[in-house]
This record gives structure tokens, C-alpha cells and sequence, in this order.
């Protein structure tokens, strides 16, 4: 893995939270947030919704894949008055799987500008980490 030296200055244009809206994310939050402040970058509260319903019922399927929106939407606007002061954007994907959704999050914010990336995962319990994911070495985010 890719170090950055004490002497490397970045300076991200935006700043990716994903988010679960687990406890979590929820902490994870005011210091996504206040990195975005201290660097003056566009926080983007990132979230991935998929749908958990193997039910055969279409019509009931409908009504809870709505419910699921419905829900992440309250959810995401919740996030967003959390970031009121600090320039940011919401975004939620619709997808089977999260991470080619984040994947695919990681690389337009690579191809558009320096980016950080704060991550929370409730599920499995708090995994905190920042990843400084640099133009110049987009490996550094590589496994």
C-alpha cells in the first residue's frame, strides 16, 4: 500500500461518505463533515440501496421495494440537514450489490478531481478509515 509522507500537502475537492444509516455511519458523519470544512471540499453523502425482498408476490414486492425508498429517502434527507453549513450533495444508487456501486462512486470522483473517503460499516461492526485517494496513485486504493 501506497504512504503519504508528513511532507505531502492535498487539498480534496470532494469527500465521499458512504453511508449504511447504521449508528455507525451516523457517528462517522461529524468527521466526514468536518474534514470536508477543514479542506473546504463538497462532502457527498453516498448510499446504496438494494433490495432485500425475495418476495414472488409482484405486487407485494412493489410495495416493499417503495416502502425501501421511501425510507432511504427520509434517511438521506436526515443526513443532509446534518451537513447544513458545509457544501455537500446527497446521492443513492440503486443496485443488487453495494461495493460495484461505491466502485463505481470512487472512480468518477478519481476521474473528476483528489478525493477522501470516509467509510462506517454498522453491519459488521465499526470499520473507521480514511483513504486519501490521489490522481497520481488511484492504486493507493487498490487492495
Amino acid at each position: 500500500m501506497a504512504t503519504i509522507g508528513a511532507e505531502t500537502s492535498i487539498s480534496p475537492k470532494k469527500i465521499l461518505y458512504l453511508t449504511d444509516f447504521s449508528n455507525a455511519s451516523k457517528a462517522a458523519l461529524p468527521f466526514a463533515t468536518a474534514l470536508a470544512d477543514n479542506y473546504g471540499s463538497t462532502l457527498i453523502a453516498f448510499h446504496v440501496l438494494i433490495p432485500a425482498h425475495d418476495c414472488t408476490d409482484s405486487e407485494l414486492r412493489t410495495a416493499l421495494v417503495e416502502a425501501d425508498e421511501e425510507i432511504a429517502q427520509a434517511e438521506i434527507q436526515h443526513v443532509d440537514s446534518q451537513m447544513a453549513g458545509t457544501a455537500h450533495q446527497t446521492l443513492i444508487d440503486r443496485g443488487s450489490k453495494v461495493w460495484p456501486s461505491v466502485e463505481r462512486a470512487i472512480n468518477s470522483l478519481l476521474n473528476n478531481s483528489n478525493s477522501i473517503i470516509p467509510k462506517a460499516t454498522g453491519a459488521r461492526g465499526i470499520s473507521l478509515f480514511v483513504g486519501f485517494l490521489l490522481k497520481r496513485d488511484p492504486s493507493f486504493c487498490s487492495e
